[in-house]
């Protein structure tokens, strides 16, 4: 689910604690038999953050490494990889 309805993926992960009204409710709506819900996380939010989305109804957390691949692709441009 993305982080914003005009995105097709998402950019940054969820803050699940300022969206998690929201988000229990998407993920009430999306849930079916056969269906696994799976949130972006942003790995700063640590084990705090894992657990808040498994408390909205999660079946699964991907980290967003965004910030991870534009420092590979730097170096990579310095030939430091």
């Amino acid at each position: 689910m993305s982080d914003n309805p005009e995105q097709a993926t998402s950019d940054y992960g969820w803050d699940f604690h300022s969206k998690g009204n929201y988000l229990i409710s998407m993920v009430q709506q999306l849930k079916a038999p056969g269906r696994r819900i799976s949130l972006f996380c942003d790995p700063e939010a640590g084990i705090g953050g894992v657990t808040t989305a498994k408390a909205i109804g999660a079946d699964r957390v991907e980290l967003y490494t965004g910030s991870y691949e534009e420092g590979v692709l730097r170096r990579s441009r310095q030939g430091r990889v």
